[in-house]
This record gives C-alpha cells, sequence and structure tokens, in this order.
C-alpha cells in the first residue's frame, strides 16, 4: 500500500537542499513523496500534472520558506490542497505564514539545523502511513469475514434446499 504526499517547496537553489534532505527522509519510511521539480513534463502539462498529484496524495506538505512564500506556485499549490487534503506546515524561522495558513498548526524549522524539524513531520507521516496500512488491513479482514458468512449462509440455504427436495420424495 503507497502513502503518498505532495510536497509544496520553492525552487530556489537555497531551499533545494532541504526539499533533498526531506525527500530522502520520505523515502526511507516508505513514504511515497511528490515533488514536482523531480516530477514535471512538458510545461503545457504541469498544472494539471500538479492538481493530479495534490488530489491523489494523502496528505500535503508545504515547506514554507521565504523563497515559498513568495511563490506563486506554492500559494496555488496550498490553496488547492486547502479543505480537500490534511496540510501540514514546515515553517522556515522569522519566515511569516499568511492568508488561510496563518493560524494552522505548523512545524517550524532552522535552515541552519533543519533535522529536528524534518524528523518531527518524517515521523508523524510514518505513524500516518502506519495507520492508513492498518486500516487497509481491517477493511480487507472484514471483506473476508464478509465473504465466509456469505459463504456459509450460500452453503445452508443449499443444504436446506437439498432436505426440502428430499423430504418431498418421500
Amino acid at each position: 500500500m503507497t502513502f503518498r504526499v505532495f510536497v509544496s517547496h520553492s525552487t530556489t537553489t537555497a531551499d533545494r537542499p532541504i526539499i533533498d534532505r526531506f525527500a530522502r527522509k520520505l523515502l526511507s519510511e516508505g513514504i511515497e513523496a511528490y515533488i514536482a521539480s523531480d516530477h514535471v513534463g512538458p510545461p503545457e502539462d504541469l498544472a494539471s500534472t500538479i492538481i493530479d498529484a495534490i488530489d491523489n496524495a494523502d496528505l500535503v506538505i508545504g515547506v514554507w520558506t521565504k523563497g515559498a512564500s513568495e511563490s506563486e506556485w506554492v500559494n496555488q499549490e496550498l490553496g488547492r490542497a486547502y479543505g480537500r487534503r490534511p496540510v501540514i506546515l514546515l515553517v522556515e524561522e522569522d519566515v511569516k505564514v499568511k492568508g488561510f495558513f496563518q493560524n494552522h498548526k505548523h512545524v517550524r524549522f532552522s535552515r541552519l539545523n533543519s533535522e529536528a524539524g524534518l524528523d518531527a513531520v518524517t515521523r508523524y507521516l510514518a505513524d500516518q502511513k502506519r495507520e492508513k496500512e492498518w486500516q487497509e488491513l481491517n477493511r480487507k479482514f472484514e471483506q473476508q469475514q464478509e465473504m465466509e458468512m456469505l459463504g456459509t449462509a450460500i452453503a445452508v440455504g443449499i443444504i436446506l434446499i437439498l432436505l426440502v427436495i428430499l423430504a418431498t420424495r418421500k
């Protein structure tokens, strides 16, 4: 079972090392991270590709840096996710969160030591992944039980029909 997150981020050179570290951490937990700058195809398909990735994600992570706060793309991506998907903000120290997300819970990180923030979000996402896997296992188990009950009901029905047929032959 795949647990997918969409990582909304700035494409500035300064932010790339943080995004790369975060992607490696997520991958080490078996979490599929969609990072647009790694997945984009032809420019004419960019918007629809990003919309599909957001809509198919289990969660959206906004890495809110100075570059992200100035990015039209990041604002649009988070706007798309708002109300559709759970959103977690990973916010750089001294960067103000604007708009709908200004009162949203978030995790702060320092550019000099981003590990603590990245680790906290990665642990949370790993827990969410395990919860999704558990729910899927429970769903499959319940389906299996329903199928077994249906099989038992059909078998009992066939036996009753055979008993009626035998009883009417006497």
